[in-house]
């Protein structure tokens, strides 16, 4: 799929749904730096769009870079309070719900 949409990127104008897409395969490849890229640039081409800033700051966090969201979203709200508010509520809610479902498996994996 990262391959896929590469050439995608190549051949035609730069596609946020296209640059989400290869933000989530290259984080699942392990390759950060290139996924952070591509969620910032979906974001820049659809500013307004929470889910395309909430795809940075979950990247942010999941690489232990908690200053790196934190400042994401302070210079969000520079430009959009009223966006960096409603990114940072989605961000925290996924992220509890991620930890939450991790503390469930926890006890399961212990017991195998």
């Amino acid at each position: 799929m990262r391959e896929a949409a590469r050439e995608y990127l190549r051949r035609f104008e730069p596609d946020p749904a296209v640059l989400e897409m290869l933000g989530h395969a290259c984080a699942e490849e392990g390759d950060f730096r290139r996924a952070d890229r591509a969620f910032r640039d979906a974001a820049r081409l659809v500013p307004d769009a929470v889910e395309l800033h909430v795809n940075v700051v979950l990247l942010a966090l999941r690489t232990g870079d908690q200053k790196g969201g934190t400042s994401y979203v302070d210079r969000l709200a520079r430009v959009n309070p009223e966006l960096a508010g409603e990114v940072l509520a989605q961000a925290r809610a996924i992220a509890v719900r991620a930890e939450e479902a991790r503390a469930e498996n926890e006890p399961q994996q212990k017991r195998s």
